[in-house]
């Protein structure tokens, strides 16, 4: 009957402690003393993982945004249903000229494709999206890439999704940008 102590988590930390309430744990309330954390209970450990979901999402939009312009810059900047060129200096360009998906950006496995994005003006990519595949941009795929591009993408499509590397894919798109950019600055 001796031991009505449990163990529990720290409210502080994931550390844990056996004491009969919910109080800091020892190693806590050491770095609490010493000025560590700020206020009572904003241990590292457990916000830790948090920190890094919002980094990692943060890493995650770069890498679509370092490839998007990839993509209009390796298109030049010309839309690939219409022919419509936008001037690349333009402070409008990135809204004129979008990163057009051939198959939705919903499907993750094809979400970084560079196949299945091609540059279209903000008309022929609206026009896609809401009347479904523009049949231009069907000629398209079929000219730049061959028959089999469909089966490719498709074939893509059926395997399991697998989380990138977000880093890699970040410097893999900053050199192929760079090797368009030589004098500017990406960021």
């Amino acid at each position: 009957m001796g031991t009505d102590r449990k163990i529990r988590k720290c409210d502080g930390c994931i550390n844990l402690n056996k004491r009969k309430k919910k109080q800091p744990c020892s190693i806590y309330t050491v770095k609490y003393e010493q000025g560590l954390f700020l206020r009572p209970y904003q241990c590292k450990q457990k916000y830790q993982k948090q920190d890094n979901k919002k980094n990692i999402e943060k890493l995650k939009l770069q890498v679509i945004d370092l490839f998007q312009m990839y993509i209009r810059y390796r298109d030049n900047f010309t839309c690939c249903c219409c022919g419509k060129h936008i001037n690349p200096d333009s402070p409008d360009s990135k809204k004129l000229l979008h990163a057009g998906h051939f198959v939705s950006r919903s499907v993750k496995q094809l979400l970084l494709n560079e196949k299945n994005v091609n540059a279209q003006c903000r008309d022929c990519n609206g026009r896609q999206n809401w009347m479904g595949i523009d049949p231009r941009y069907c000629d398209y795929m079929l000219k730049k890439y061959g028959n089999n591009i469909f089966a490719e993408l498709s074939e893509i499509m059926s395997k399991p999704y697998i989380e990138p590397d977000w880093e890699s894919l970040r410097k893999h798109y900053t050199l192929l940008l760079k090797s368009y950019l030589p004098k500017k600055s990406l960021f």
